[in-house]
């Protein structure tokens, strides 16, 4: 829905208003948090494109490793690890001094 939102930004060579009622909808869909009267912004939403990317990049990462380690014929007990750093993770974590 995002992706669809974006195109006719980039597309249209007049930039007009976009309702984003489609993307809106998904969103209250996705997440309890933003399903409700109250304004967000851009930040919140940021922390949960991110978050939700890195999400499902790591089950990605997890889901292919299972499957590899299940297609593999060695008998090694060695399990997929459940924390998988992504690129999201490398470029947005949060680190304190």
């Amino acid at each position: 829905c995002l992706a669809d939102l974006f195109n006719p930004l980039a597309a249209k060579k007049k930039k007009q208003p976009i309702k984003p009622t489609k993307f809106v909808h998904m969103l209250k869909k996705e997440n309890d948090a933003f399903d409700n009267v109250l304004q967000h912004d851009a930040p919140e939403f940021l922390n949960f494109l991110l978050n939700h990317i890195g999400d499902t990049l790591r089950d990605e990462i997890v889901r292919n490793q299972k499957v590899s380690q299940a297609q593999s014929d060695l008998h090694q007990h060695n399990s997929p690890c459940d924390y998988q750093e992504t690129w999201v993770h490398e470029l947005f974590e949060v680190h304190f001094i």
